[in-house]
């Protein structure tokens, strides 16, 4: 079963915000990308990861969203999507 964990990356956050205990996980790709769309309203968000699980391991490359001048950009093995 695949499970999404979504880290969130706010000003001032730690260093370990991207591990998988400080994640909040969803049951869904859907739920957990529209949890990330909403945290980007707070002008705090700098940051997310989501990240595919299959019995505990990550199944591929996380999805992050980046906030950069204003914007929201997409990136996936350190290539931007959508650009």
């Amino acid at each position: 079963m695949k499970e999404y964990a979504v880290n969130i990356r706010r000003a001032g956050s730690g260093s370990d915000w991207q591990e998988a205990d400080q994640a909040d996980w969803f049951e869904t790709w859907n739920d957990a990308f529209e949890t990330v769309e909403g945290e980007f309203e707070d002008a705090e968000v700098e940051e997310a990861m989501i990240a595919v699980y299959e019995d505990g391991d990550i199944v591929s490359s996380p999805l992050y969203m980046i906030r950069e001048d204003g914007d929201i950009h997409q990136y996936q093995d350190g290539e931007r999507l959508w650009a």
